[in-house]
């Protein structure tokens, strides 16, 4: 497991206060009860957080699963 998918499922098990175990790799909006609006915001805060900057609106939206949290980690940065 890559680093980056390691970090995303302590950022949204972290944002959906559940432990990372049940944070499945396929883990999204459809799939994932307590991934709702609100803990969007909160996952939207832990990356910015852990990036040191704000995310795009792109970003934002485009966050739909464990996967997208990955991808903008991967890439290590803010736009």
């Amino acid at each position: 497991m890559s680093d980056a998918l390691t970090l995303a499922r302590a950022v949204v098990a972290e944002a959906l206060e559940i432990d990372a175990a049940q944070v499945a790799d396929d883990a999204n909006l459809d799939n994932l009860e307590a991934w709702d609006s609100l803990a969007h915001l909160r996952i939207v805060q832990g990356l910015e957080a852990r990036l040191g900057g704000e995310l795009s609106a792109e970003d934002i939206i485009g966050i739909y699963g464990l996967a997208d949290v990955a991808a903008i980690l991967d890439r290590g940065k803010a736009a």
